[in-house]
């Protein structure tokens, strides 16, 4: 059984059900009964993958925060399929906010990031309508991390009320599973918590970042292909499309090429 999978995010999520009582990222009551936990998606490659574990998360009966990007190669939120999958993860009670990627070369620029942030997050208004205005980073540097820009109008979900007022644990690059989450928790049961889950890292059901990022690139081609039937010439030279052999050689080859590099 992979390592990160269906099975496993769901006994993640039974064992905070059970445990901690669901926020989103807003002031915590000082007359809690339970521990809170804020459960974060960042999308960064994946919609299909995030509309999933919305779906199991609402079979929970729990409300997470999914954060999407507006600016991205791996998927454009104004497409009608795209659209619709993040308006159902609203529908099922998610609250949906922005993920930002800041170019190094305007990080100690704050005029140049809120300016970015603003026109961003109004972009992401526009396509889903209640989206709120939490943010969290792609790929953060320091000073993203220790503030709420835009004169506090943005949440930042990294800035030091959520992050060092509650134990934060993020599965990156496969740095956390479930048993391991789980055992962390364990250990500071009192605590108020933020979790950082990748939907795509769990539900691609893979064993590390390498295989995950090996489905991500085959996900990809496939999408392209799928674009390329709109032109004559191609459908000339595939009219069935691509065959499934091609696409389990390319990957075969992918993640041979991966297994050699990381023992290079």
């Amino acid at each position: 059984m992979p390592m990160y999978d269906v099975v496993n995010y769901k006994r993640l999520l039974n064992y905070l059900y059970k445990n901690y009582e669901f926020s989103f990222f807003k002031p915590l009551s000082s007359c809690k009964k339970r521990p809170k936990v804020i459960l974060r998606h960042d999308i960064d490659y994946s919609l299909d993958c995030a509309l999933k574990m919305a779906r199991i998360e609402h079979s929970f009966g729990v409300n997470t925060t999914y954060l999407v990007m507006v600016a991205t190669a791996f998927y454009n939120i104004f497409e009608k399929e795209n659209r619709a999958k993040l308006l159902e993860i609203r529908e099922l009670g998610h609250m949906i906010g922005l993920h930002s990627y800041i170019e190094p070369s305007i990080k100690r620029k704050n005029k140049a990031i809120e300016e970015k942030i603003i026109e961003e997050f109004e972009i992401l208004r526009k396509c889903i309508p209640g989206a709120v205005p939490i943010i969290s980073w792609h790929n953060p540097f320091c000073v993203l991390k220790k503030t709420d820009l835009v004169d506090g109008r943005f949440i930042n979900a990294y800035s030091k009320k959520f992050t060092q007022n509650f134990l934060y644990f993020s599965d990156s690059n496969c740095r956390y599973n479930s048993t391991q989450i789980i055992k962390l928790l364990g250990q500071r049961r009192e605590a108020d918590i933020q979790i950082l889950i990748h939907p795509v890292i769990w539900m691609l059901q893979k064993n590390n970042i390498e295989e995950v990022l090996v489905a991500v690139f085959i996900e990809n081609c496939k999408r392209t292909e799928r674009a390329f039937t709109m032109n004559k010439v191609w459908k000339e030279f595939f009219p069935k499309g691509l065959s499934e052999g091609f696409y389990a050689e390319l990957e075969a080859e992918f993640s041979d090429f991966l297994v050699k590099k990381g023992t290079s």
